[in-house]
């Protein structure tokens, strides 16, 4: 899963100051006048020297955190804004301005769980003053509950979100994401093909849906042609390793060997110190009838896994459809030591090896 993060301009919030902006003058006025022309280092100078004449002018520090949140300085942003409330005290409005900025600052230096009380505080009091949300705010904390694993909290918030961002697909990424996660895929397959109705060429949702149709054609070899299509959709936006595994399994499920033999080859390429890539090429190349590439493959996925019975079948059958017996029968009796002789796949294989071998040549 990619962690796409938003980031919010400050335009997206503004804050009522107090009465009396013009209090201190030209100080005050220099500093506005900074900050208005994002020169915001310059501001926060200005701004600080306000409030070592003037303490209780708390409102100064909206703009110091709001400007260290532009330059990214996240931590001197919440701490702006933790003094920013206390001189609010009780003021809503106030309240609102500086969770949101505390939690959007938490949300960007990837601290989830210290985002969450503080965009759910925005939106609540936003909601009980009938203020606007700022609709990024729900897809942060619906995020933000994601990362933290609490999946069901993230739900509802999502779902307003993409309700409220109808042309943003990553909510819809992240609702299925979350229903895969609970085990409830075929709510997760609505919610990606809606983030895919938005964006086609969605690649995290494009992936996680290849994913969830390749594990149900495993258990329903019939279904395989829904997890080709969404594979040959990634592939044509990314020629990529996950592209090659979905679709090569895709393939080798619907028995279209030749298609699946040079995708897994790329993959098991891809990743040499993994068994069940060069498994399933060699399973590939074996139902290709093509030997030799199907008996180097096997070999390399019994090398890396000794006691893989499936590749030691297989390679038992390839050496026996290549008339090479002697290896054959190694194979068959690997998995019949393994199995402490209770394979009858391996006892069959071995019988009918030993009969060929007694013939004469």
């Amino acid at each position: 899963m990619i962690k796409r993060l938003l980031f919010p301009t400050l335009s997206m919030v503004l804050v009522a100051l107090a009465a009396g902006v013009n209090a201190f003058g030209q100080n005050w006025e220099r500093a506005v006048s900074l900050f208005n022309q994002q020169q915001y280092r310059e501001a926060i100078r200005e701004f600080h020297a306000v409030l070592r004449s003037n303490p209780d002018y708390w409102q100064a520090w909206y703009y110091v955190g709001a400007a260290h949140y532009q330059l990214k300085d996240y931590e001197d942003a919440i701490d702006s804004f933790q003094n920013y409330i206390k001189g609010a005290g009780a003021k809503d409005k106030e309240q609102i301005t500086a969770s949101y900025f505390i939690g959007f600052s938490y949300y960007q230096l990837k601290q989830y769980d210290k985002a969450i009380p503080y965009l759910t505080r925005y939106i609540s009091t936003s909601e009980k003053l009938r203020e606007k949300v700022d609709t990024k705010a729900r897809a942060a904390l619906g995020r933000s509950y994601i990362f933290t694993e609490k999946y069901n909290e993230a739900i509802p918030v999502l779902t307003t979100a993409a309700a409220e961002m109808k042309d943003n697909a990553a909510n819809y990424y992240y609702i299925g994401f979350v229903q895969h996660k609970l085990n409830r895929d075929d709510q997760a397959v609505t919610a990606l093909s809606q983030a895919l109705a938005i964006d086609p060429r969605d690649l995290d949702s494009l992936v996680l849906l290849g994913d969830i149709q390749l594990a149900r054609a495993k258990q329903n070899p019939a279904s395989a042609k829904q997890a080709i299509a969404t594979g040959e959709k990634l592939l044509a936006v990314q020629d990529t390793e996950s592209a090659w595994a979905l679709l090569g399994q895709a393939y080798l499920l619907d028995k279209q060997f030749n298609k699946a033999a040079p995708l897994l080859e790329k993959y098991a390429r891809a990743h040499a110190d993994l068994s069940s890539a060069w498994l399933n090429l060699g399973v590939a190349d074996s139902r290709s009838s093509q030997w030799k590439p199907a008996a180097a493959a096997l070999e390399q996925a019994i090398k890396l896994a000794p006691k893989n019975i499936a590749a030691l079948l297989e390679l038992g059958y390839v050496y026996e459809s290549d008339k090479q017996y002697p290896k054959a029968l190694s194979a068959y009796q690997q998995v019949d030591e393994i199995s402490s002789g209770r394979d009858e796949t391996a006892r069959a294989g071995i019988e009918r090896v030993k009969q060929m071998m007694s013939r004469p040549q």
